[in-house]
C-alpha cells in the first residue's frame, strides 16, 4: 500500500511538472489558440514566440525564468498587448488575449495594364538590430521595391530618404548581419488557405535570400476584424522555429538560427485575394546566435524589420536608380522629417520603451549627406 501511495504522489508531481512545462495562449472570446505571439522582456528583446499551435515551449519558459526582467510583454498585432509580471506568468498554464479591432491606411494604386512589366511598392520602412541586450543599429526611411513580372529577376530597392543610427565603438557582428531591409516576397499562392496550420515545401531554388535556411515552413492565414465591420487577411509564416535550429558556417563565421517569422496584412476579404497589390503591412523577425572567426563566444542577435505600404505603381519599362543592396547604408540621407509623418499610420506601433530610450541616448545618427 505504501508503494502505491508513493507511486501516486510521484505521478501527480510529474503531471504538475508537465503542465508547468508549457503555456497556452488563447483568444478570450473564441478560446482558440493563438500562434506566433511574441514574448518580450522590458529591454524589447524577443525571448520566444508561441508555436503554430499557440504553445509557449518549455525552453522559452526557462529563458523567461532565468532572465532579469520582472515583467514580460505579450504581443500580437491582432490583439491588445499585455504586460504580465514574471512570477505570475510562471504560475500560469494559459494566457488569454483580447482581440484588437484595427484600421487600415489607404494605399494609392495606379491603373493596371495588360502590358505591365514591373510593379513598384512605395512606403516607409524601419529596421533595428539588437546584440546581447543592446540596440546596435537602427534605420528607417522611404523606399521603393521593384518587382519584375518574372521570377527569374531579383527584387530591387531604391532608397528615397533614410536615417541611419549606430552604437559607437565596441565589437559587433559582420556588416552583412547588421540590418537587412529586403522587401516582402511575392506571395506564394500555395500558402493562401484558411485551414489549420500546415507544412509546405520551401521556396524554389531561385530564392537566394541569405537568411532562409529552413527546409519547410508553417503558415497561418486568418481573418482579422476591421473597424468598419469588414475583415482583412493576416498571413503568418514561420520559416524556422526554435525546435528546428539551424547551424550555418560561412565566411569563417558560425551562426545558430532560432527564429525566422513573417507577418503580412492584406486589404482583402478572402485568402484567394492575397497579392502584392493588396499588401498593407509587412513584418519580419530573425533571431540567431552569431560567432565571428576569432570570437570566443556567441552573441545573441535579433533583427526586426517593418514595411508600411503607401503606393502601388504599375510600370511598362524598368525605372533607373534601383539596386540589389539591402544592407545597412552607413549614412543618413533625408530632406524632411518623414518619420514624424509615418508615426500616424494606423498599424504603426511605438518602439519598445527600452529601444526608444537607447535610440535617443546611446546610439548616434550617422552624417546626413543632405544637411
Amino acid at each position: 500500500m505504501k508503494t502505491i501511495k508513493i507511486f501516486f504522489i510521484l505521478t501527480l508531481l510529474c503531471q504538475n511538472l508537465y503542465l508547468k512545462a508549457q503555456i497556452t495562449i488563447r483568444d478570450t472570446e473564441s478560446n482558440e489558440n493563438i500562434s506566433f505571439v511574441e514574448l518580450r522582456d522590458l529591454a524589447g528583446r524577443i525571448l520566444g514566440m508561441s508555436d503554430e499551435n499557440g504553445i509557449v515551449s518549455k525552453d522559452v519558459i526557462e529563458k523567461i525564468e532565468k532572465g532579469n526582467s520582472n515583467d514580460i510583454l505579450i504581443y500580437h498585432m491582432s490583439y491588445k498587448p499585455l504586460q504580465i509580471g514574471k512570477n505570475r506568468l510562471l504560475e500560469m498554464n494559459s494566457i488569454n488575449l483580447t482581440r484588437n479591432i484595427i484600421m487600415l491606411d489607404e494605399v494609392v494604386v495606379s491603373s493596371n495594364s495588360k502590358t505591365t512589366s514591373f510593379l513598384v511598392l512605395k512606403g516607409y520602412f524601419r529596421s533595428y538590430n539588437i546584440i546581447d541586450n543592446q540596440l546596435k543599429s537602427y534605420a528607417d526611411g522611404m523606399v521603393e521595391y521593384l518587382y519584375p513580372n518574372s521570377s527569374k529577376n531579383d527584387i530591387l530597392i531604391k532608397r528615397i530618404q533614410e536615417r541611419s543610427f549606430l552604437l559607437p565603438g565596441g565589437k559587433g557582428v559582420p556588416a552583412l548581419m547588421n540590418i537587412n531591409i529586403v522587401g516582402p516576397r511575392i506571395p506564394d499562392m500555395n500558402l493562401t488557405n484558411e485551414s489549420a496550420a500546415k507544412t509546405y515545401s520551401f521556396f524554389d531554388n531561385e530564392n537566394q535570400d541569405y537568411f532562409l535556411f529552413a527546409k519547410n515552413k508553417t503558415v497561418r492565414v486568418n481573418k482579422i476584424p476591421l473597424e468598419n465591420g469588414k475583415n482583412a487577411i493576416l498571413q503568418e509564416i514561420s520559416y524556422l522555429t526554435a525546435e528546428d535550429k539551424k547551424v550555418v558556417r560561412r565566411f569563417g563565421n558560425e551562426s545558430i538560427h532560432e527564429y525566422h517569422n513573417e507577418s503580412s496584412v492584406y486589404n482583402a476579404s478572402d485568402s484567394t485575394e492575397i497579392s502584392l497589390e493588396n499588401l498593407i503591412y509587412h513584418k519580419e523577425i530573425r533571431k540567431f546566435k552569431m560567432k565571428g572567426k576569432n570570437d570566443e563566444r556567441f552573441q545573441d542577435v535579433e533583427d526586426v524589420g517593418e514595411f508600411f505600404v503607401e503606393k502601388v505603381d504599375y510600370l511598362q519599362e524598368k525605372p533607373k536608380g534601383f539596386s540589389r543592396f539591402t544592407g545597412f547604408n552607413g549614412f543618413s540621407n533625408y530632406s524632411s522629417k518623414f518619420w514624424e509623418q509615418n508615426s500616424a499610420k494606423k498599424l504603426y506601433n511605438p518602439l519598445p520603451d527600452a529601444i526608444l530610450k537607447s535610440l535617443n541616448n546611446d546610439i548616434i545618427e550617422l552624417k546626413n549627406i543632405n544637411r
